[in-house]
């Protein structure tokens, strides 16, 4: 009798683990992400065109089911902030984190593509510098930039009572159950090239350092400038030295429309 009652024991074992933890509702892991209700209704609206109702229906589904738990609705996500939003961030956040839960997925190389897509979109909003000389730190500015968003959309859940439509923490149970969509993943553009013919080279002069410009505007700090040139808000210091002829405290910015020196 010691092994039936081995056997009675697993489904109660079972229970447990699903019920324990933090996370999703766990009850939705037992089934197939693309089985769930939200998941079907966002593939419906995308059909339609109705692209901001989809993603709200794809973030329900990693809402409920949990950040590491919902790699298709990641993928829509991304492909529909990178496509149709023109959010890159948000992109690469979502794409990471499909490629994280699906590794070994045939869409995987795929998505890869599309973060480098993204990073270079993001690129180039960056004012100041060619993309060439972005590519050194774009990705630790892109995460960094991710996390101050994910910091905002916590603040605003604890003070809306929860109702932001993302989860309140990671969850650790992934179900293998999920098959992969047919998502319409699109191998990324490689770079412009160009079709001119290359003048020939003058000889080298003195290069003259180059100072870029910045006009202050409505919210600006020195740190928040510092991160929109550098990547660092640390370095908000070198620009306040640029600037002793408009500027007398660091911490107080000139008028707005001023026009500050941003060294190199």
């Amino acid at each position: 009798m010691r092994p039936r009652f081995i056997l009675l024991g697993l489904p109660v074992l079972l229970a447990l683990l699903l019920t324990t933890g933090c996370g999703g509702d766990r009850s939705l892991l037992l089934t197939a992400e693309t089985n769930d209700s939200n998941y079907g209704r966002g593939k419906e609206l995308l059909k339609r065109g109705q692209d901001h109702e989809a993603l709200a229906a794809f973030l329900k589904v990693i809402a409920t089911r949990g950040d590491d738990a919902a790699p298709e609705s990641h993928l829509e996500a991304g492909l529909l902030y990178a496509e149709k939003l023109k959010d890159p961030i948000a992109a690469i956040y979502h794409y990471r984190k499909f490629c994280e839960l699906v590794p070994a997925s045939p869409q995987t190389p795929l998505v890869r593509q599309q973060i480098d897509a993204a990073l270079r979109d993001f690129a180039r909003t960056l004012p100041g510098q060619p993309l060439e000389n972005q590519s050194a730190g774009l990705l630790a500015t892109a995460e960094r930039l991710q996390a101050e968003n994910k910091q905002l959309r916590d603040q605003l859940s604890a003070m809306t009572g929860g109702r932001s439509g993302r989860p309140s923490g990671p969850t650790t149970l992934f179900t293998p159950a999920s098959t992969p969509s047919q998502s319409p993943i699109r191998p990324a553009p490689p770079p412009p090239t160009s079709t001119r013919s290359e003048p020939v080279p003058l000889p080298a002069a003195p290069a003259a350092p180059i100072t870029r410009k910045h006009v202050v505007a409505t919210g600006d700090t020195l740190s928040k400038i510092a991160l929109q040139y550098y990547g660092d808000r640390s370095k908000y210091l070198k620009i306040f030295e640029a600037n002793h002829d408009v500027m007398k405290n660091e911490n107080k910015l000139p008028p707005i429309g001023t026009e500050l020196k941003i060294p190199q």
